[in-house]
């Protein structure tokens, strides 16, 4: 459809500018811009069919020499025998620029130059022909040289007309450039008070981590009860400065990018693909050697992305750290299928896998085989319980682990369909 939208517009246009013409030698031969408009429309849309743009072509000027003859008090039966040939001219044209466009003489303006003055030539020469057997002109060295003389001076015409749009097109483009580059230099500026904020809120979880860790540390061993109340008001206090600088950076970032969060529900598919550019962004920058594969299965909108994000990031995470501590090429799949009730969710890893004495403790708050307690950092356990307090107490689900030491771990979650999607 799209296709024979090009057409119809390009054969209209053309035989539109076929009326703009020079008469030469006789009243019935015309030079016209109809050439010059074929050759500059063909050259930017070359999927047009030339040999079919030129045979319509041909029968369309020929019908508008003929109403225009009649309407300048001429006869019809003058009109069809005067500007038939015309019809040849197209044809001709048609077939010589298509033949040119196989040979590749389209893909360099210069080559284009000689097509057009060549197709030009041919199609001249076979009107100025078909005219003179016919009686309608006496054909001589004067003629021929003429037509010559008009084809140099029309592909003269479209090659300065083309390479005219070529360099204002540059001219354009570096302007588009330069003006990104200035949007890109607002941004950064922008964006470095957002990054200030951002480091800033570093050195706060940091405390918070250690503050959080150290006060259950306390708790789980019953002592020093008397800084408990102290300890719980600090790590709110340090939250509390964390919330007010995020939600700053959250603002200074939305104004910069003009992201809105009016829409509260997102596609699986999408999630999954901002989950890969920043796992596989950390990756990269970490210089880590690991292969992540994400498979997503059926998309769905849902309103609880910012769980799923939580639960995959973490699962996602706690493979990155067991491939990375085995020290050799690691892989990292992540595999969403479904069936008539549930949402699955596989995150497999052939990291160094978890001892089958640890498999009954890895979910509980504060476990891990990787602790440092200096800060309360924890590389494992604590992302795994957040993950599994939310697919079990937020969206209703189930998760499962299997895993053997040195060959890796796969985590399972089933999650509800009626949890998840939403109904639109």
């Amino acid at each position: 459809m799209e296709s024979n939208k090009k057409h119809i517009l390009s054969i209209i246009i053309i035989a539109i500018a076929s009326q703009i013409d020079l008469a030469l030698f006789t009243h019935d031969f015309m030079i016209s811009g109809g050439i010059i408009a074929f050759s500059i429309i063909y050259y930017f849309y070359r999927d047009l069919n030339a040999i079919l743009t030129g045979i319509i072509t041909g029968i369309l000027v020929y019908l508008f020499r003929i109403l225009v003859f009649i309407v300048g008090e001429g006869t019809l039966a003058q009109g069809l025998i005067s500007f038939f040939p015309e019809v040849f001219f197209y044809i001709v044209f048609g077939l010589s620029i298509n033949l040119f466009t196989n040979r590749g003489f389209l893909s360099n303006l210069n080559k284009m130059f000689v097509a057009v003055l060549i197709s030009d030539i041919l199609s001249n020469g076979t009107e100025m022909f078909i005219r003179s057997q016919i009686g309608l002109i006496n054909l001589n060295f004067k003629i021929v040289w003429t037509l010559i003389m008009v084809a140099i001076i029309r592909a003269l015409i479209v090659w300065t007309i083309l390479n005219a749009l070529k360099y204002y097109r540059i001219l354009i483009i570096n302007k588009e450039h330069v003006d990104r580059y200035r949007k890109f230099l607002i941004i950064s500026s922008k964006l470095k008070a957002e990054m200030y904020l951002m480091e800033k809120n570093m050195d706060y979880i940091e405390k918070v981590m250690s503050r959080a860790y150290g006060l259950y540390d306390k708790i789980s061993s019953n002592r020093e009860q008397d800084s408990w109340e102290e300890d719980a008001m600090n790590i709110a206090k340090d939250v509390h400065e964390i919330k007010k600088d995020y939600y700053l950076v959250l603002h200074g970032v939305k104004e910069v990018t003009e992201v809105s969060s009016d829409d509260k529900d997102i596609y699986l598919h999408d999630i999954l693909d901002i989950l890969e550019e920043s796992i596989g962004n950390l990756i990269k920058n970490n210089n880590i050697k690991v292969k992540l594969q994400i498979e997503a299965g059926e998309n769905f909108l849902t309103t609880s992305h910012f769980y799923l994000m939580s639960i995959l990031r973490n699962l996602l995470m706690n493979a990155l750290d067991a491939v990375s501590e085995r020290g050799k090429e690691g892989e990292i799949i992540l595999i969403h299928s479904s069936n008539e009730q549930y949402h699955i969710f596989d995150v497999i890893d052939n990291g160094t896998g978890i001892s089958k004495g640890d498999l009954d403790y890895i979910f509980s708050p504060g476990f891990s085989t990787k602790i440092d307690y200096s800060t309360g950092n924890v590389n494992r356990g604590l992302g795994l319980s957040i993950a599994k307090d939310i697919v079990e107490n937020r969206l209703d689900g189930t998760i499962r682990v299997y895993s053997a030491l040195e060959k890796g771990t796969n985590f399972r979650i089933q999650i509800p369909r009626d949890t998840l999607e939403v109904n639109k």
